[in-house]
């Protein structure tokens, strides 16, 4: 955009309501049928899905340069980390990922050189070890965000 636009000035990226929405995606959690209103588009999130926000935080890290604003969809109920009924809490596994990543987030983001084993995507290598890290901001604390995409393992 800045350059169509001939710009001078920086164009910046924000990811507007992102997170991990696919199993609740069908006809029969949108109809309402049911005695009582159903609890609808409710996701029940696995370690799979707290690896991809894992990878979606690390993307924005990565790309903390342009990307500026990174809002996460919802936080309660509907397709969120967090599931309430009455006075109960569930907090699933992606609310885990995302506090990690709040509580460690402050200060400069770094590239990264990754090296090691690797695998072959229909858009070139892919380490393993997907990678981001954050110096803080007096300099003093480095805080490494790594994710093993590696399936090696994945069901023993």
């Amino acid at each position: 955009m800045q350059s169509k636009r001939k710009s001078r000035r920086r164009s910046y990226l924000c990811f507007d309501e992102w997170n991990v929405w696919y199993k609740t995606n069908s006809a029969e959690n949108f109809d309402g049928k049911g005695g009582l209103a159903p609890h609808l588009n409710e996701e029940v999130y696995n370690f799979e899905d707290a690896l991809v926000v894992a990878r979606f935080l690390n993307n924005f890290i990565r790309h903390a340069d342009v990307v500026k604003v990174a809002n996460l969809a919802q936080m309660v109920n509907v397709i969120a980390p967090l599931i309430t009924r009455g006075d109960e809490l569930l907090k699933q596994s992606i609310f885990h990922v995302f506090k990690l990543f709040s509580q460690n987030k402050q200060g400069v983001p770094h590239k990264l050189a990754v090296h090691g084993p690797e695998y072959q995507s229909a858009h070139g290598k892919v380490y393993y070890l997907d990678c981001t890290a954050i110096f803080s901001p007096d300099g003093k604390r480095l805080t490494l965000f790594a994710v093993n995409r590696s399936e090696m393992n994945r069901y023993h």
